[in-house]
């Protein structure tokens, strides 16, 4: 009796994260459907609160505006990168963004339908496009820090720039998925394939230059 006792709350929280859950994802699906349907610009907080028979001010305890609601960003995303930089046995920056950025590519496998239905809107969208810049610049930003406290000797000038080109592979890997719908390939393979191509990439030199030469001739005097 007792070990049951002790074991109650935590099913009772179980039971309500799942709860939250189910209504984040309904707001989710209501605010892609109303936008595919009417129109990103066309579609207001009430109306998705209505298809996804909850109030505007439950829609508010999960999402800030209609904006993220459709693009389904959140804080715990973020967390769990910068959680994954920080306990990492990487040894390099950009190996670390690798093994971060792949463990997301669980979530959008698992999710592909709700990912290319937003891809979809944002090429109809300018609003949503600009929403995702400035959130990917926030992102940025994040990351190099993590990377910063991570690897105590990283500048962070070449965090940002670690940072920039991980977020080129990753941009590159979700053109790719996104063009191969509704195949679904897997997303992991493209960008396990981008970062090594990138690798390949630094790692070539011009024919004929030495590795330490900049100019391709003799040092100026």
């Amino acid at each position: 009796m007792v070990a049951a006792a002790a074991s109650a709350p935590s099913v009772e929280l179980g039971l309500r994260e799942r709860k939250r859950r189910a209504t984040r994802e309904r707001l989710i699906d209501a605010a892609i459907d109303l936008a595919a349907e009417r129109g990103f610009a066309a579609v207001t907080i009430e109306q998705i609160s209505q298809q996804a028979d909850v109030s505007p001010r439950t829609f508010f305890n999960y999402f800030a505006c209609k904006e993220v609601a459709i693009l389904g960003l959140d804080d715990g995303t973020r967390q769990r990168l910068r959680a994954s930089i920080a306990s990492t046995d990487a040894q390099s920056p950009i190996d670390a963004l690798h093994r971060a950025l792949a463990d997301l590519a669980d979530l959008f496998e698992h999710d592909a339908p709700r990912w290319h239905a937003r891809m979809a809107l944002m090429d109809r969208s300018p609003e949503l496009v600009a929403y995702q810049l400035r959130d990917l610049a926030e992102a940025e930003s994040m990351l190099a820090d993590a990377l910063t406290d991570r690897f105590d000797r990283l500048e962070p000038r070449i965090a940002v720039l670690a940072v920039r080109l991980a977020l080129s592979v990753l941009r590159t890997a979700w053109d790719d998925w996104n063009a191969d719908a509704p195949a679904h390939p897997e997303f992991a393979a493209g960008l396990r394939a981008g970062f090594d191509d990138g690798a390949a990439l630094l790692a070539a030199r011009p024919e004929g230059r030495a590795a330490g030469d900049q100019t391709g001739g003799s040092s100026p005097r």
